[in-house]
């Protein structure tokens, strides 16, 4: 299996007040995270991202 990619899309603009990412709207927790968690934990982030896509 490969790896999963990352979400970020190269173009950081942090909102302060909601803590996430305006472009790859992550967590500030989940960017930090991000090198960190295994396979699992990124898709977890990249399913909680679709979720809100879908919104």
């Amino acid at each position: 299996m490969s790896e999963v990619p990352s979400p970020c899309r190269n173009t950081c603009a942090l909102d302060s007040a909601r803590r996430v990412c305006r472009s790859c709207h992550r967590t500030i927790e989940e960017i930090v995270a991000w090198p960190r968690l295994d396979e699992a934990g990124k898709r977890a982030v990249w399913a909680r991202l679709d979720a809100l896509a879908t919104k």
